[in-house]
């Protein structure tokens, strides 16, 4: 069972690299506009992915509970698309970026959902796409660096809120779980 895991966790890397330069790809030549056959959506969804494929909100896949997370994680009322400002925030990702809690409310329907698919989604959200959300929040500043990021945050109660980036990973960065 490790061995398949291994393998599927290098299968997924592979793909997560080759999609990273086809994007870097297409920006750098004016080619920014998706087309329907470019998605890359989970096998038994129809929301899990860079969009999605079903014919209505009320759409899903065979996978239920998980394409009920991301569908609802899609219809996040506070995102600021790739490029744009909102908050005072730039978006600088190639990606849509949301608010922090509706990627902890993704991250808990998933972690709660019984299907296998639910843990390869959330393995591919919150750690290898390596995204961020915002929030608006005390300043925080970083007490201990990890290889490639914070390993551990303090809120700075003494600033005043303000929005601001944080990391979507697999420890989390959302100020309401800091110790």
């Amino acid at each position: 069972m490790h061995a398949l895991r291994s393998s599927v966790l290098a299968l997924w890397l592979c793909l997560h690299v080759s999609v990273r330069a086809w994007m870097t790809y297409r920006s750098a030549n004016g080619l920014d506009e998706y087309e329907p056959e470019d998605r890359i959506i989970f096998v038994g969804t129809k929301w899990c992915g860079n969009g999605n494929v079903a014919e209505g909100p009320e759409d899903l896949g065979s996978l239920k509970e998980t394409d009920a997370c991301c569908r609802e994680h899609d219809m996040c009322p506070d995102l600021i698309e790739a490029g744009q400002s909102k908050h005072g925030l730039t978006n600088t990702a190639s990606y849509t970026r949301l608010n922090c809690a509706c990627d902890e409310k993704f991250y808990n329907c998933l972690k709660n959902s019984s299907e296998t698919g639910s843990g390869a989604v959330r393995f591919t959200y919150f750690t290898l796409l390596g995204t961020m959300c915002y929030r608006n929040e005390h300043p925080l500043i970083c007490v201990k660096k990890g290889w490639f990021s914070c390993s551990k945050y303090e809120l700075d109660q003494s600033q005043p809120k303000r929005y601001q980036w944080f990391d979507v990973s697999s420890n989390f960065a959302f100020p309401r779980m800091l110790t």
